[in-house]
């Protein structure tokens, strides 16, 4: 379906979303989803918007950290637009999230630089609304999260909290939390291999997924991993069932800081931060197997944050403190193209969807 950019879009027109296959209206600047439960749908409109990305936080370039919360709409084409402020600045943080909730998890405090433990919800629909609640098992940076409807993975990560000193111990564990309580996570399982900083997810509604990473190193904080300690391992979880990850094949090319999402049929990756290249990947996640080549990025570029559609991955920011915003449609090979600019240019910053792979 073809329409005009957004700001040729009159108030109260109405189209069908191909994506999430709901009816949708414009109103205030983006497309809100309509309930279909009553004949009257030019006046009932559900809580939830189409489907949306949010970036939260992220180092906007030297030692400054930022707070900041852009969003997008992901059906559409477009600069991202101020969501709200995180209760904290944070950088190298991870993120999970349900249809109606968002999480961001960890990451590392600004000016002080200790590495962080706290868990802050945001809803999609409700720009501004940022709550703690609650914490995790340990501070850590570099963990990375998928999830479903009902539960997000927090999969390993770093926990040292020397800012400046070395990345001295990696987190093998894998906990959960409930997306939609208030709670501390808890013990799911644990990795199967020790490169557990700097991996990409891709999630179904069983499967989560998790691919490369890399061993704890001395270096600066932010810095890309030495090849040597990078992996292409890729590695699975059945989401609803406790336990251990198990192996899934390999990333043809790409290791560390690799930024994933996807759809409940395919993975997309993209980004490295080892040898910088312009690589994109897929793999099918009902089956194991290695992945193989998508497309390229516009440039190589690695601390990317991801989010997706059911159509659409989006990967916003990233080395070199970019304000890109780029993307690819999940069905179809190709390269990149341009999607806008975020608010501001950074990288390691955090990305989920209301729409992605594991709703």
């Amino acid at each position: 379906m073809s329409l005009p950019p957004s700001g040729e879009i009159p108030q109260g027109a109405i189209r069908f979303n191909t994506d999430s296959q709901k009816l949708e209206f414009y109103a205030q600047g983006e497309w809100w989803v309509m309930s279909t439960d009553t004949p009257n749908l030019g006046r009932s409109v559900d809580s939830t918007p189409g489907p949306r990305g949010v970036f939260p936080g992220g180092r906007s370039g030297g030692p400054t950290m930022t707070d900041d919360m852009d969003y997008i709409n992901i059906s559409s084409t477009g600069d991202a637009q101020d969501f709200g402020d995180l209760l904290t600045d944070s950088f190298e943080a991870g993120a999970c999230s349900s249809s109606t909730r968002g999480v961001k998890f960890g990451g590392r405090a600004f000016p002080s630089g200790a590495y962080q433990d706290n868990l802050e919800a945001y809803t999609f629909a409700s720009t501004g609304s940022i709550a703690d609640i609650e914490d995790l098992r340990t501070a850590t940076i570099f963990s990375s999260g998928a999830s479903n409807e009902t539960r997000g993975l927090i999969m390993g990560g770093i926990i040292s909290s020397s800012y400046g000193g070395s990345y001295s111990g990696g987190w093998n564990n894998i906990d959960y939390i409930t997306i939609a309580s208030f709670g501390e996570s808890i013990e799911f399982g644990d990795l199967s291999f020790d490169h557990p900083g700097g991996m990409n997810q891709a999630s179904s509604p069983t499967r989560g997924i998790f691919a490369g990473g890399f061993a704890p190193h001395n270096g600066a904080p932010g810095a890309p991993s030495q090849p040597s300690l990078a992996t292409t391992k890729i590695q699975f979880v059945t989401i609803p069932t406790l336990g251990n990850s198990q192996s899934f094949g390999d990333l043809t090319g790409l290791t560390s800081y690799t930024s994933g999402a996807s759809n409940s049929i395919r993975g997309i990756y993209a980004g490295d931060g080892a040898t910088p290249k312009t690589d994109i990947e897929v793999i099918n996640i009902s089956s194991s197997g290695n992945s193989v080549k998508f497309g390229d990025l516009f440039s190589g570029k690695y601390a990317m944050a991801a989010v997706s559609s059911p159509t659409r991955v989006v990967w916003a920011g990233g080395s070199g403190y970019v304000d890109t915003i780029q993307y690819v449609n999940i069905t179809t090979e190709g390269n990149a193209v341009d999607f806008g600019n975020l608010t501001g240019g950074r990288g390691f910053q955090s990305g989920c969807s209301n729409a992605h792979g594991g709703l």
